[in-house]
């Protein structure tokens, strides 16, 4: 069985919004969405950062594709380093 691996995003705060009000309603990827954190780091201030499974971060991209393509680069580098860990 593989195993689940955990992807931390970071998103602008637009991408975030406009994600969070396309995501469906009772969904994983949902759940991931409204479980963010804005980024407290210095140069990261008004970008919120999130953890989700692998599988939750394919479905954020597939989102992401449809209604925010800002935001395609940022999931893709957070699933490339999960993959890598």
């Amino acid at each position: 069985m593989a195993k689940a691996l955990p992807v931390q995003v970071a998103l602008s705060e637009a991408d975030y919004l406009v994600l969070l009000k396309h995501a469906p309603k009772g969904s994983r990827v949902l759940r991931c969405l409204t479980g963010v954190a804005e980024d407290d780091r210095p140069r990261r201030k008004g970008s919120y950062v999130f953890t989700c499974f692998l599988t939750d971060g394919l479905a954020l991209r597939a989102l992401a594709l449809a209604h925010a393509p800002d935001a395609v680069a940022a999931i893709e580098r957070a699933l490339k380093r999960a993959r890598e860990a």
